[in-house]
């Protein structure tokens, strides 16, 4: 019989290269499509259905963020200027840190809400609640 060690050590090799996290909330790798002076986001809506937010809520943001007027057209994310996908993952990173994980408890099980015209991220996790700001 195999010692742990042994077994453990031959579980590792057979894990791939690239390990992605077993976090619940994994998102998937941005797609993009470029043509003429814009950037399209391809899978977007899978996105947005990951980190659970709406079009409205994300599309403003995200916006903001890049640095760079945003539109929705038929369910694909468009861009009015070429960015390099690298930026848009790390601005991805950035909007996902700043407007879904909770500061208290890490957790993205967060809403948006808004109170007397102010916008909120509530976690529904912990009951946290901050101020958003961008």
């Amino acid at each position: 019989m195999k010692s742990y060690e042994e077994m453990l050590e031959e579980a590792l090799k057979k894990l791939p290269d690239v390990f992605i996290s077993s976090d619940r909330y994994a998102i998937p790798e941005i797609e993009v499509k470029y043509e003429k002076n814009k950037t399209y986001v391809l899978n977007i809506k899978e996105i947005l259905f990951k980190i659970k937010r709406k079009e409205e809520d994300f599309k403003g943001d995200f916006s903001r963020i890049v640095g760079i007027p945003a539109r929705f057209e038929n369910d694909i994310l468009v861009l009015n200027g070429l960015v390099n996908k690298e930026i848009l993952r790390k601005k991805l990173e950035e909007y996902i840190k700043n407007f879904v994980i909770c500061d208290v408890c890490n957790k993205p099980e967060t809403i948006i809400i808004e109170e007397n015209k102010i916008r909120y991220l509530k976690c529904e996790a912990c009951g946290n609640k901050k101020i958003l700001r961008y």
